[in-house]
């Protein structure tokens, strides 16, 4: 199969997210499959494309949220390329930016979408809303996940026991 892996932080940036995606796309190339990734490019404003390692890196702008950059979600460019691929399906990892555009892809490409649920975004509203209306911006986030993960996505992966509880017993989730 051909598999895109479309997720906001890839390499050279290092996070466990980074980590879990490059075990991912090592172990799907030791099945034979063929993957790309489609990421936010975390060090300029420029769009890149490594065709040998397959990697398309979009530009984005600082979220001030640790390293991560908010990608526009579409780009005429990357579509090109990722047209270009015949992919079999999109595999994404990122609910926003690049999460938005993989859906895109996979509407206007008529292949499924399946993507890992990663961050319990509740969690990190703060960082946002910087203790204003944090209650609201998790009922936003919950309502926001649950909409994605139900209408946007043909499965889901949850990584964790404490997700999988999460997505079960307070967002009614079951898809995964």
């Amino acid at each position: 199969m051909k598999i895109a892996l479309f997720t906001d932080t890839y390499e050279p940036f290092i996070s466990g997210v980074t980590t879990s995606i490059k075990m991912l796309k090592e172990a799907l190339e030791d099945m034979n499959h063929e993957v790309y990734i489609v990421t936010a490019n975390l060090e300029n404003r420029k769009f890149k494309y490594d065709k040998n390692n397959k990697i398309i890196y979009i530009p984005g702008i600082k979220t001030n949220i640790y390293d991560a950059r908010l990608t526009k979600f579409y780009s005429i460019k990357a579509m090109k390329i990722i047209k270009s691929w015949n992919l079999d399906i999109i595999h994404s990892q990122t609910e926003f930016g690049i999460g938005l555009f993989s859906r895109i892809v996979a509407k206007k490409l008529k292949i499924p979408v399946v993507h890992t649920y990663h961050t319990m975004y509740e969690d990190y509203v703060y960082y946002i809303t910087h203790g204003h209306f944090d209650n609201l911006a998790k009922k936003i986030v919950v309502k926001m996940t649950k909409y994605y993960c139900e209408k946007k996505c043909d499965q889901v992966i949850v990584p964790t026991e404490k997700i999988k509880d999460l997505f079960i017993n307070k967002y009614n989730i079951t898809k995964n």
